[in-house]
């Protein structure tokens, strides 16, 4: 089964890769939201344009193993730093 586009951005009013780590993390809290269920030990590819801090996918993915077990793999298209 394929399921797209499962996790919603819920908050897209900053860009994160212009702030501090910290405030970063702190803006990211409750940002997303899974918008279907899951089905049982799913995997999911999370894929992210600029993998920075890291702190935009972890939130991602703790989104997506509250919602359900599932094993959670992230692709970037590029790294910054």
């Amino acid at each position: 089964m394929c399921l797209r586009h499962v996790v919603l951005k819920l908050n897209d009013e900053y860009n994160g890769s212009f702030i501090w780590r910290e405030s970063h993390l702190q803006n990211l809290q409750g940002a997303f939201s899974v918008k279907c269920a899951l089905p049982p030990n799913a995997c999911i590819l999370l894929v992210d344009d600029i993998y920075t801090t890291g702190s935009t996918v972890d939130e991602a993915a703790r989104c997506l193993q509250a919602a359900g077990e599932c094993k959670v793999y992230v692709a970037a298209v590029a790294i910054g730093g």
